[in-house]
C-alpha cells in the first residue's frame, strides 16, 4: 500500500505541474518561457537577443535622425544668412551709395556674421554640434589677435576655428545603426562655416571702410583703413570680391552640406527598413518556435485536469481522507 501511495502521489504532483505549465502557456501565449522548456531554447535565446539588438539599433537611428534634423535646420538658416548677405552686398556695390551709407549698411552684415557664428557654435544635448570631439570649447571664438584696424567694434573682431587649440575639433562622429551600416553624423565646423564667416567678415569690413589682408585666404588680422573719396573704387572692388566669396561659400560648403545631410538621413531610412524587415522575420520565426496553439493547449489542460481528478479519486478510495488532507 505504501509503494502504491508513493506512486500515486508522484503522479499527482506531475499532473499538477503539467496543469500549472499549461495554464502559464495559455496565459502567456508561449510554450517556451524557460531554458529547459524546449531543446530549441538556445536558438530561441539567440533570436531574443537579436530582437534586443534591433531595439538598440532603432534607438540609435532615432537619436541620429533627431541630430541630423537639427543640423539641417542650422545649415538651412546659414544658407538664408548668406542669401541675405549677398542682397546687402549687391546693394552696397551700387555706386549710388557713398562710403557713409555703406558703413551704415555694414552693421547688418556684422549681425549676420555673429548669427552665423552662433549657429556654428550650436549645442545639441550638451555637445557642440560642430565641435568634433571637443565638448568643452565652442568651435568658433574671437581670435586673441583682433584686426589692427579698427581698434574696437564689430569690424575689429576676427573669428577663427579652434582647430589649432584642440585638434579634436576636426574629429567626426559615427553611429552604428545595423550590423553592417555605420553612418557619420557630423561634419567638422571649419568645413561648413570657415569660408562663410570669412566672406561676411571681409564684406562687413569693406563696407565699413577697411581692407582685409591677405587679399585671399584666411584673414591674418591686418588691413589699413581706407581714405575717402580716394579709395572709393577700391572699396567697391572689395565688396564685389566679397560677393564672389559669398557665392563660393554657399556653393562649395553650405549647399553641399545640405546634400550630405539629406544623404545621411536617407541611409538612416534604409537602415530602419532593414531593421523592420529583420524584426518581422525574427518575430515570425520565434512565434513558430515558442508560440503556443491556444486551442491545443486548452484541450491538453482539460485532459490534464481530468486525469488529476481521476488520480485524486483513486487516492480517496484507497487511502481515505487522511491523505487528501495531507495533500
Amino acid at each position: 500500500m505504501r509503494v502504491i501511495s508513493e506512486i500515486l502521489l508522484s503522479q499527482v504532483n506531475r499532473q499538477r505541474e503539467e496543469i500549472a505549465r499549461l495554464g502559464k502557456e495559455i496565459s502567456t501565449g508561449l510554450k517556451v518561457s524557460r531554458p529547459g522548456d524546449s531543446k530549441q531554447s538556445g536558438t530561441i535565446a539567440e533570436f531574443r537577443d537579436t530582437l534586443e539588438k534591433i531595439k538598440g539599433f532603432r534607438e540609435q537611428i532615432s537619436n541620429a535622425t533627431s541630430f541630423l534634423n537639427y543640423q539641417e535646420s542650422i545649415v538651412n538658416e546659414a544658407n538664408q544668412i548668406m542669401i541675405r548677405a549677398k542682397e546687402i552686398a549687391t546693394q552696397a556695390a551700387n555706386e549710388t551709395n557713398d562710403s557713409v551709407v555703406r558703413s551704415q549698411m555694414a552693421q547688418e552684415v556684422f549681425e549676420l556674421r555673429d548669427h552665423l557664428v552662433n549657429l556654428a557654435n550650436s549645442k545639441y544635448l550638451g555637445r557642440y554640434v560642430y565641435g568634433g570631439a571637443n565638448d568643452d570649447e565652442p568651435p568658433y571664438a574671437p581670435n586673441s589677435t583682433p584686426y589692427t584696424n579698427p581698434a574696437s567694434g564689430a569690424a575689429s573682431v576676427r573669428y577663427t576655428f579652434n582647430e589649432d587649440a584642440d585638434p579634436g575639433a576636426t574629429v567626426t562622429r559615427s553611429v552604428r545603426v545595423t550590423d553592417s551600416i555605420t553612418i557619420t553624423v557630423n561634419t567638422p565646423g571649419n568645413q561648413v562655416f570657415d569660408n562663410a564667416i570669412q566672406a561676411l567678415e571681409r564684406l562687413g569690413r569693406a563696407m565699413a571702410g577697411y581692407e582685409t589682408l591677405p587679399a585671399s585666404g584666411t584673414p591674418d588680422g591686418t588691413g589699413a583703413a581706407w581714405t575717402f573719396p580716394q579709395d572709393y573704387q577700391t572699396q567697391t572692388k572689395a565688396i564685389q570680391n566679397a560677393i564672389d566669396l559669398i557665392d563660393t561659400a554657399r556653393e562649395q560648403d553650405i549647399m553641399p552640406e545640405q546634400v550630405k545631410l539629406a544623404g545621411r538621413m536617407r541611409r538612416l531610412e534604409t537602415a530602419s527598413s532593414i531593421l523592420e524587415l529583420s524584426e518581422e522575420n525574427t518575430n515570425e520565426i520565434l512565434d513558430k518556435m515558442q508560440g503556443t496553439d491556444v486551442f491545443d493547449a486548452s484541450s491538453r489542460l482539460s485532459y490534464a485536469q481530468t486525469s488529476l481528478q481521476a488520480s485524486l479519486t483513486v487516492l480517496s478510495r484507497g487511502l481515505g481522507n487522511t491523505i487528501l488532507e495531507y495533500l
